[in-house]
């Protein structure tokens, strides 16, 4: 069996098990995981690999975080936020207004955090509402924590460190002021978008993966769900398709047209 058909069985089967679409994601994406998904599961071939999928739930769940595993970090790509907070300064202070802020495909919540620092550097975050959503419960359960290791803070600007996180040795916690504003939930985002009216979206490093047929939808169901002015933050090698009445503000950052811009 040629290497895509094994990928094509393999993965068909993971992500009909999950209720993730097949074909949704780019081939070259899923190859580059076969070989260590199979040693993973410690079968010698495809076949054994699908039967271990159908009968041990618990590791169908592990294959499948290590597979969507989310590249983040908190202040990814640290210029991008800077630039948004100005926007984001300029936008919300004199609205005065409940800011609703979701991450879709949070990953473990790390840029959901640092938006709720940033929330909270303003002023902002305790009428705040933030919710982040993944497909991966292991993903949800390690954001609900706020708990992170020593490498993971290391890029963090020590008075941010300072002000928004509890460290020892072992690594830090996001302070209860941050925590206590923000939801989490495990939700399938190809199913549908969370209910707006959103002030600000995160989609991020995820379209990449995705074939334009799959990726299409989903970006047309995040702009529906954000409020006129409201603003979509992606990746640096994410790029929303034309025709959905986005504009972009800044790097990374676009607005919905129709609302007041300040």
């Amino acid at each position: 069996m040629e290497n895509s058909e094994e990928c094509d069985l393999f993965f068909g089967e993971l992500f009909d098990l999950a209720g993730l679409p097949r074909g949704a994601y780019r081939p070259g994406f899923l190859q580059r995981r076969l070989s260590a998904c199979l040693r993973f599961l410690q079968v010698p071939d495809v076949a054994q690999g699908v039967a271990r999928l159908r009968a041990q739930p618990q590791a169908r769940s592990q294959i499948l975080g290590a597979v969507l595993l989310g590249v983040t970090d908190f202040y990814r790509d640290e210029e991008v936020f800077a630039q948004a907070e100005g926007h984001f300064r300029q936008s919300w202070l004199p609205a005065r207004e409940k800011i609703r802020v979701w991450s879709a495909a949070c990953s473990d919540g790390q840029e959901l955090y640092t938006v709720a620092s940033v929330l909270d550097d303003l002023g902002i975050l305790p009428e705040a509402e933030l919710l982040g959503t993944d497909i991966r419960a292991e993903a949800i359960g390690r954001a609900q924590t706020g708990r992170y290791r020593p490498e993971e803070l290391d890029r963090l600007p020590e008075a941010v460190r300072g002000k928004h996180f509890r460290t020892d040795r072992t690594g830090g916690w996001v302070q209860e002021r941050l925590r206590q504003g923000i939801q989490w939930k495990q939700a399938n985002l190809f199913s549908g978008a969370e209910a707006g009216p959103w002030h600000l979206i995160l989609w991020r490093n995820m379209a990449i993966y995705l074939e334009r047929e799959a990726a299409y939808p989903v970006w047309q169901s995040l702009v529906a769900e954000l409020k006129p002015g409201g603003y979509l933050l992606v990746g640096k090698a994410d790029y929303p398709p034309p025709g959905l009445g986005l504009a972009r503000v800044a790097s990374c950052l676009y607005q919905k047209q129709g609302g007041a811009r300040r």
